[in-house]
């Protein structure tokens, strides 16, 4: 009894210190990333050359995303106080402009930041990608992380920062094609929710996403089309052994549309981090398709237009970006062919 007793308290002793240590990790990080100052109000010249640089990548490489990807012309960064718009255009109501910058080839403007949030907001008649500055990223992560959560899993490099910002103006492009559907999809949340905890749903999911990482290794074109078949014959299972409903099949579609491309996106352009995180954006798919919550949407509509654009599909962009096709409407086409 004695030794039960002192191997519960060495585990309980144990426990401690691996709280302890979470908590004063946090504190130290929050220590080292509070000392800078995300309330000024000019972007500084290293956020001015970041964007730069994002501008640039867009410019060189954005067209082999998405056509017409490196036109985009507008970027919204926001601090904890202000909200930064880089842009070709002219906007006066609400804004005060700070003046042209040599760097990014962009006017800037600048407004108080009221409900800023990392996707892309409507500014005139025009989206612009929105994400923090790189400054405040760190700070408003310890801002949102619970103590007991290491931080340094979700800090960011200078590819992955530039990889996330261009997956929300990835969301601009939607909007910019397409502004009706991008402003009805944005509305969805919790999407399929009343399923995280269905056994049988997640299971089909899991199965999903081992496919789509399966046909990701692949290059055979007949195999791609065997592994796309298997795939939707799979998800037609699950909606009709868990009595999914028209709309609630719909909102899935539509939600791999637009996380889907965000994350394509973004896995593009992460090429080269050293974040783990971003690494790993085309790995564990079926992992991440069988965890609760919509983030099982992002790998699994990215992977869905890695397998479309592997198969070479034709004029497959216009119809995710003007003809309202979902990724899965895109194979499911090509496969009737």
């Amino acid at each position: 009894m004695k030794k039960l007793f002192k191997g519960v308290a060495i585990v309980a002793l144990c426990l401690v210190l691996v709280v302890v240590g979470l908590i004063l990790n946090n504190r130290i990080c929050y220590a080292m990333y509070d000392k800078a100052d995300v309330d000024l109000e000019v972007l500084t010249d290293a956020e001015l050359e970041t964007a730069a640089s994002i501008f640039a990548y867009l410019s060189d490489h954005g067209g082999a995303i998405f056509d017409g990807f490196g036109e985009l012309t507008e970027l919204l960064l926001y601090n904890r106080t202000y909200e930064f718009l880089l842009t070709d255009g002219v906007y006066e109501q609400g804004w005060e402009t700070l003046g042209a910058d040599g760097r990014t080839g962009k006017t800037v403007y600048r407004r108080l930041s009221e409900d800023p949030k990392a996707f892309a907001v409507k500014i005139g008649d025009r989206w612009a990608g929105s994400f923090c500055t790189q400054a405040y990223y760190p700070v408003s992560l310890l801002e949102q992380v619970p103590v007991f959560v290491p931080p340094q899993l979700f800090l960011l490099d200078d590819i992955a920062y530039r990889s996330v910002v261009v997956h929300e103006m990835a969301h601009a492009l939607q909007g910019n094609r397409d502004n009706s559907r991008l402003e009805q999809v944005e509305g969805l949340h919790n999407v399929n929710s009343r399923y995280d905890g269905d056994r049988d749903f997640n299971a089909f999911m899991k199965k999903e996403g081992k496919l789509l990482e399966e046909a990701m290794s692949l290059t055979d074109h007949n195999e791609l089309v065997s592994k796309a078949g298997e795939f939707l014959a799979s998800r037609d299972s699950r909606r009709t052994d868990c009595g999914m409903t028209a709309q609630e099949i719909s909102d899935e579609k539509e939600y791999e549309w637009l996380e889907g491309s965000g994350r394509y996106a973004e896995y593009i352009a992460a090429d080269g981090s050293r974040t783990t995180s971003s690494r790993g954006l085309d790995q564990n798919i079926a992992q991440k398709a069988a965890a609760q919550g919509v983030d099982r949407y992002y790998a699994l509509g990215m992977a869905q237009i890695v397998l479309i654009r592997n198969l070479d599909i034709p004029d497959w962009q216009p119809k995710l970006f003007y003809q309202q096709y979902a990724p899965e409407d895109v194979l499911r086409e090509y496969l009737r062919k």
